[in-house]
């Protein structure tokens, strides 16, 4: 049998542990080395609204937690389709995505061709789930979804509404259906514009995020008739859901949350993903959040996946019954 001697014992040795300390090393680098440099949070938001606000926060926090700077670059316009299709090209894991969920679950439902792949967007985290409501002017005389489907069959054709793309569209669209009634239209590239018309009674009735219309109905100028999430929201307590008032299918599932470029590490996204739960369930941030009219919500990436799922065959089977088409 071949023995050894005592300095090749010694040489295998070392060899052995330095291929065992490089092993462990190159298998934590990436929790251990990231972040080295700034990150960049991207977002469809425009500056100054209400999921501005919220992105600013979180970063700020993350900041903190990571030590080093989380800057928010907004890039709006276009459904998120402009900072969606600039982040799918930006290989670098020092860049995030804080987006409206639906760029991968309503995009894809909503326009025929997309300058982006979905799968490049790696689920991290959702951030809060949005709030959408169906808000009016006391104007109009219409103070629940009952008087409101009453109101629009004695007198079809005369009451418009508007909308943000996406989930509230598609959810707004199939109460109508259900109900028998038919709203009109009036489309908006801004919903901001569409907030004034309506407090202008140009417009009676509106589906908008409750982050958007808050202050207006807190001023009393607009009307609150429900919101069309699963609970009611705090910053509008007494605001019945869609189930209370009487129209359970009429859902709108959505909000914020992080996403990653393909090729993140599943060990990364996990790290990123648990820092982001702690930051929004932080009462005081969460309080905050809560008075912007959303809901604070944290998950795993692959929960976060899962939801996403769920979100795009519920708004699927939406587009479907209501026979609607894509737009090229």
């Amino acid at each position: 049998m071949f023995k050894l001697r005592g300095r090749q014992w010694i040489l295998i040795t070392l060899v052995a542990s330095i291929a065992l300390c490089s092993t462990l090393f190159l298998g934590q680098a990436p929790a251990l080395a990231w972040p080295d440099r700034t990150v960049r949070l991207l977002t469809p938001f425009g500056a100054g609204g209400g999921s501005d606000a919220i992105a600013r926060m979180i970063a700020d926090r993350l900041s903190k937690r990571w030590g080093q700077p989380v800057v928010v670059e907004n890039k709006p316009g276009a459904d998120g389709l402009l900072a969606a299709s600039d982040f799918v090209q930006i290989r670098d894991p020092h860049y995030l995505l804080l987006s409206f969920t639906s760029i991968v679950t309503v995009n894809p439902i909503m326009h025929q061709k997309l300058p982006y792949n979905t799968a490049d967007l790696q689920p991290i985290s959702p951030v809060v789930d949005g709030v959408i409501t169906v808000v009016t002017n006391p104007a109009a005389n219409i103070n629940s979804l009952a008087e409101l489907i009453e109101t629009a069959k004695a007198r079809p054709g005369t009451l418009n509404f508007a909308t943000v793309p996406g989930g509230g569209h598609f959810g707004f669209m199939d109460f109508q259906r259900r109900s028998g009634i038919a709203l009109t239209l009036v489309p908006y590239r801004n919903p901001i514009a569409s907030v004034t018309d309506l407090i202008e009674n140009r417009i009676q009735i509106a589906v908008m995020p409750l982050s958007i219309v808050l202050a207006q109905v807190q001023a009393g100028k607009l009307k609150l008739l429900c919101v069309t999430s699963d609970k009611r929201a705090p910053a509008a307590p007494d605001v019945p859901t869609t189930r209370e008032a009487g129209a359970p299918e009429f859902r709108v599932m959505g909000g914020l949350g992080l996403f990653a470029n393909k090729g993140m590490p599943g060990e990364l996204r996990d790290r990123i993903a648990r820092d982001v739960s702690e930051v929004v369930n932080d009462p005081e941030v969460s309080s905050r959040i809560a008075t912007l009219g959303e809901l604070v919500r944290s998950a795993t990436p692959e929960e976060f996946a899962s939801i996403l799922r769920e979100q795009t065959a519920w708004y699927s089977a939406l587009a479907k019954a209501n026979g609607f088409e894509p737009q090229p």
